[in-house]
């Protein structure tokens, strides 16, 4: 009877840690644009920083590529629909604590699944590394891939058009215990070709924060000034 009272007070706080992830706050430091039409893609570059310790679950720091799917723009959470390419330090849904690349996406039915790359790995601080989503056509159905550093990470079908794209920080922790990351080089495609971003707006969720550098759009300060 001990044995079963135990197992069943494991399962639950198992349930009930599942659910603290799912419920933390996401706070966001980020840039985003809107296409008129779609995108064909979204390419991004930032220098590898490991982050400080995000500390016990459910805190994690992501600091990634998005870009909506299904001409979804995140106005309704219910129908929101994505895929999203980056780097994840720790607690994920399992409850692992991970250092690595990831990708996930969202359908419009709510559906949810992430993965991560060994293919290739975040390197040492200061390492550069490229991420691309583009929308391709996934055994003969619209779909996305997804590449880091000119590796394929991921292929998925789902629907077109994309109408939204943004690069930041998504992170749990009420505070701003993070290093500069600098994002650069953003970049969309249009009509089969590369461009930078010319125009932009900003997410934020205090005390996060998302600055322009040097006054260009396609170069990013991702996080709070505050921690060196």
């Amino acid at each position: 009877m001990k044995r079963v009272f135990a197992l069943c007070f494991i399962v639950l706080s198992i349930i009930l840690l599942q659910a603290s992830i799912s419920l933390a706050a996401h706070r966001h430091a980020a840039t985003y644009i809107n296409a008129s039409s779609s995108f064909g893609g979204v390419y991004a570059e930032w220098k590898q920083l490991w982050y400080p310790e995000p500390g016990s679950s459910p805190h994690h720091n992501n600091h990634t590529l998005w870009l909506w799917t299904n001409g979804t723009t995140g106005a309704s959470l219910s129908s929101n629909a994505f895929m999203e390419i980056g780097y994840w330090h720790g607690w994920n849904y399992n409850l692992e604590d991970v250092n690595a690349f990831y990708w996930a996406r969202q359908t419009t039915t709510g559906y949810y699944e992430t993965n991560y790359t060994t293919a290739v790995l975040p390197g040492v601080n200061g390492t550069n590394h490229s991420f691309t989503i583009q929308l391709e056509n996934v055994n003969g159905y619209e779909g996305y891939r997804g590449y880091i550093d000119g590796v394929q990470i991921f292929q998925k079908q789902q629907g077109w058009p994309s109408v939204k794209a943004q690069c930041g920080l998504e992170t749990t922790l009420p505070d701003a215990p993070l290093p500069n990351v600098y994002p650069k080089w953003l970049q969309y495609k249009t009509n089969n070709s590369w461009v930078y971003w010319n125009y932009g707006a900003i997410k934020k969720d205090a005390p996060y924060n998302y600055l322009y550098q040097n006054g260009h759009y396609y170069e990013g300060r991702d996080f709070n000034d505050n921690y060196y």
